[in-house]
């Protein structure tokens, strides 16, 4: 991805984030309340979606590899998509929160 898409992209989402997983540059983003609600409703709507359905549902919300379909997916590493998806919600905020402090 070269530096004017970036640039682009930062102009629209804020910060974005870069990872190397086997020599392939993945580039993802942080998900929005409003992704994340609705995330959360599809969630309940399906009933008990798998882990993998919840992780791949995460990737393309978010990535920014141009990957934004289902059937574009069984093509990439398995381990890509739940690393990726990992990232994601930690850029998101939903882990490594600093400790409390003790007032």
């Amino acid at each position: 991805m070269d530096q004017v898409k970036i640039d682009e992209l930062k102009a629209k989402y804020g910060k974005i984030y870069k990872i190397t997983i086997n020599d392939v540059e993945w580039f993802y983003r942080a998900m929005t309340r409003n992704e994340y609600k609705n995330h959360s409703e599809e969630q309940t709507k399906q009933n008990q979606l798998s882990q993998l359905d919840l992780e791949d549902m995460v990737f393309l919300v978010c990535n920014l590899n141009d990957i934004k379909t289902k059937e574009q997916l069984p093509n990439i590493p398995a381990g890509v998509i739940s690393t990726v998806a990992d990232l994601i919600m930690k850029a998101t905020g939903f882990s490594d929160v600093n400790e409390p402090e003790e007032l």
